[in-house]
């Protein structure tokens, strides 16, 4: 069978409503940028905490924690000299030596003098993943507040699928096997969402990801025949009805033509008996009556056999077309979008067309 791919088309619908810095609480210059504290607060970790019994010493050699030490100093010497990207070497390969949070928080302070929110917020998160231990309190409370703001500029998207061996792709990477959930941030733009299984049709979404927002799916997958619906041009009814009437003239009119034609036979007998040397006027009305039926039957025969043709050609035109339509498709959704310079609304919603 051969079919048309179905032409998608994501469809948004964006006001945008300029307001002033007041209405918001904030600039409306610049998008928000996180500033590295100064150098003076003396922000970053000094030394790694030891803590044998701790969760983050779990499984690491002395051996490793001593290649570690002696890298992360390496890199804060380099941090406070302002040489960051070799800094930020430094303590990625410490943490290949000893995952340790206080790794984590110096190199995401290194890393605020990047634009890498994406790489920011994985460290800020791994920095606190024991509830912030060993940091002290004041680090904990800096990585919480980094950690708000990188999360304001980036989108977090949640997609979940539960259909058995189905293969989840975020930008032609895969990003989970279902059933299971994806639960990450991304940068804010256009993404594309890919999910596909064997013997179903492939799910392909176009995404527009805001800063700030959670975007949640739910990913289901359908069958070919699922997919596959019909329709007509109209009705049927007209059609079947032209056509039922065309052969019901039709045959009426192949009836009267007979009726006329035994008529005719009958008459032409009774002559031949009674009349033998001719008959009157009025003997000859009855064989004009039968070929007047005769005549009227292949007037009705012509127009209930072109009525007939007519249906049936109706009938073809309309016959059931196959075409591919979202058996998950949603009606248009709306959500507010509140930007630094803006607010509006968003709408958006996906329609499909084709035919197989």
């Amino acid at each position: 069978m051969n079919q048309l791919r179905p032409y998608r088309s994501l469809f948004l619908l964006f006001f945008l409503v300029l307001h002033s810095a007041t209405a918001f609480g904030q600039s409306s210059d610049a998008p928000l940028k996180i500033l590295p504290p100064k150098a003076e607060e003396h922000a970053e970790v000094d030394s790694l905490d030891e803590g044998s019994a701790a969760p983050w010493r779990a499984g690491v050699s002395d051996e490793s924690t001593v290649k570690a030490r002696a890298l992360f100093q390496d890199g804060n010497n380099l941090v406070r000299e302002s040489v960051f990207v070799p800094a930020i070497d430094k303590y990625e390969e410490a943490l290949q030596h000893w995952d340790h949070p206080g790794i984590h928080y110096n190199l995401s302070l290194a890393l605020l003098n990047l634009e890498q929110p994406l790489r920011l917020r994985h460290h800020l998160v791994e920095a606190l993943k024991y509830d912030g231990r060993p940091l002290g309190e004041e680090q904990i409370l800096r990585a919480r507040q980094y950690l708000k703001l990188v999360e304001k500029q980036l989108s977090h998207l949640v997609v979940r699928c539960d259909h058995h061996a189905a293969t989840v792709k975020v930008d032609d990477k895969v990003a989970f096997r279902a059933p299971g959930k994806l639960d990450q941030y991304y940068p804010p733009g256009r993404h594309r969402l890919v999910t596909s299984a064997p013997g179903y049709v492939k799910n392909e979404q176009d995404l527009s990801l805001v800063p700030g927002e959670t975007k949640e799916l739910s990913i289901k997958l359908y069958t070919e025949e699922e997919w596959t619906k019909y329709k007509r041009k109209w009705s049927p009814v007209g059609p079947i009805v032209v056509t039922v009437s065309g052969i019901v003239v039709a045959g009426a009119g192949g009836l009267l033509f007979w009726l006329g034609d035994q008529q005719i036979r009958k008459e032409d007998e009774r002559v031949q008996d009674e009349c033998p040397d001719g008959c009157d006027e009025d003997d000859t009305k009855v064989s004009q009556s039968g070929q007047t039926m005769q005549t009227i039957g292949i007037a009705a025969m012509a127009t209930g056999g072109a009525a007939t043709v007519v249906g049936g050609i109706l009938l073809y035109v309309n016959r059931k077309i196959p075409y591919r339509e979202d058996p998950g498709k949603r009606a248009v959704s709306f959500a507010p979008v509140v930007g630094p310079q803006f607010s509006g609304l968003l709408a958006s919603g996906s329609f499909q067309w084709g035919t197989l």
